[in-house]
């Protein structure tokens, strides 16, 4: 997996490279630092970074709520000297979280770390002097959950439905390329300078399909710590890539994409799931949106794009782009030209 960017600290340095801004904050424990300050279990709206300092170390924490009862914590420590850097558990705020973590111990030293919990969860690690934490956390209410998910269709054996009923507390997974992609994406978006009139679209666009393919993985029977299998990976990255190559060509088929992966179609139609999070028509009209959504900030006719893309009809391309993104075509274009979501 590619890692995040990051700040580097040396050991004697006063500052991390990074050039924050640090400020005090009394409010906040020096060794205990929950998710959010909220006592709303629909999740905390928009704040701008919060950066402390203290004896430990730097942090800096900032939230992005997707909507309602999901939202996204960014959390970046530069440790200043070894000490033990958790959140505090004693909020039992009924959340449920994904959270992608990068430890950097040295130019040479790193743990990458994939997990999915429940709030009995305790969010531990030890940091040496030097060392930078980088966390992406997504939090869910169960609430939110229930409105994305069915869960009564979830077999009651897959790491999913046991972290939801509390019978297990988390999960590990292991990142993919594709998954390893995605949070790029959502890595470059949260660290640029200026934040594009379209950030919260875009930020969807990063988030929910990550969201999606890990908890697809998690929600198959007797998965809890295990990476797709590896033995199909090269021949589903290949599958994967024609599909991202030939996105105006029309879907080629089942048994056309299992003969160029090299599997039998009962194969293919079982892997491409654990390895991308969709099936594969879902991936290429996945790919295909994205591809819209580009397009959609240039010039250029919206029926042209639909014909381009293997539309027959307009109004189907407009009913697919707004069920993904919540706006038309049309009305996407007119607030990106308009510098607003």
């Amino acid at each position: 997996m590619k890692c995040y960017s990051h700040v580097r600290v040396m050991p004697g340095q006063q500052k991390p490279q990074r050039n924050w801004k640090v400020r005090q904050l009394a409010n906040i424990d020096a060794t205990k630092n929950p998710h959010c300050d909220t006592n709303d279990s629909n999740g905390p709206s928009k704040a701008a970074p919060r950066i402390t300092e203290t004896v430990e170390r730097y942090e800096q924490l900032s939230y992005e709520t997707l909507e309602k009862g999901c939202y996204l914590v960014s959390v970046d420590v530069a440790s200043k000297q070894d000490h033990t850097y958790h959140f505090d558990r004693s909020r039992s705020n009924g959340f449920y979280c994904l959270s992608f973590t990068t430890i950097i111990f040295s130019e040479t030293e790193r743990t990458e770390v994939c997990k999915f919990y429940n709030d009995m969860y305790v969010y531990t690690y030890q940091l040496p002097v030097g060392t930078v934490l980088n966390a992406r956390v997504f939090c869910f209410t169960k609430e939110w959950l229930n409105t994305r998910l069915d869960l009564a269709k979830i077999d009651e054996e897959s790491a999913l439905a046991k972290i939801l009923n509390r019978s297990s507390v988390f999960a590990s997974l292991v990142i993919d390329p594709l998954h390893d992609q995605l949070l790029n994406e959502l890595q470059e978006l949260l660290n640029a300078e200026s934040r594009s009139p379209l950030f919260d679209l875009l930020l969807r666009k990063s988030a929910y399909p990550l969201i999606c393919q890990l908890l697809q993985v998690l929600s198959q029977k007797e998965r809890p710590m295990l990476s797709a299998p590896a033995a199909y990976r090269e021949n589903i990255a290949t599958i994967a890539q024609y599909l991202d190559t030939h996105l105006k060509d029309g879907f080629p088929g089942i048994p056309f994409l299992a003969r160029i992966g090299h599997m039998s179609t009962a194969t293919m139609r079982r892997q491409f799931p654990l390895h991308r999070g969709f099936s594969a028509f879902e991936y290429y009209r996945q790919r295909q949106l994205d591809y819209a959504f580009d397009k959609l900030q240039e010039k250029g006719s919206i029926k042209e794009l639909s014909t381009e893309l293997g539309f027959n009809n307009p109004s189907n391309f407009t009913r697919l782009f707004k069920e993904h993104f919540g706006l038309s075509p049309a009305e996407f274009r007119k607030r990106a030209k308009n510098g607003g979501v």
